[in-house]
């Protein structure tokens, strides 16, 4: 059975522009500009420590940038899920 109410987002999910993180001293994540659209897959594949989940927290609205901007497109519904967390998605 079809769902009947089926929304569809934006064909550019999230942008983030010039987005930078710091915690105090130390800079995370430095002039990141990066586009997702809908249907893409991306890796992020850094070393430990080098601020990929803080970037996926950033996407999520978990966390805010320092500076720069993080746009979301029209009826796109952000969420995460914890790669250590009990499973359930924040």
């Amino acid at each position: 059975m079809p769902f009947q109410n089926r929304l569809t987002a934006a064909k550019r999910v999230l942008e983030m522009v010039d987005v930078v993180k710091r915690h105090g001293d130390l800079t995370v994540c430095e002039s990141v500009d990066l586009v997702v659209e809908r249907g893409e897959r991306h890796c992020y594949s850094w070393a430990n420590g080098a601020g990929k989940s803080t970037l996926l927290k950033m996407m999520a609205a978990i966390e805010l940038p320092s500076w720069g901007q993080v746009l979301v497109g029209q009826k796109v519904v952000r969420g995460y899920y914890a790669p250590a967390s009990n499973g359930a998605a924040q």
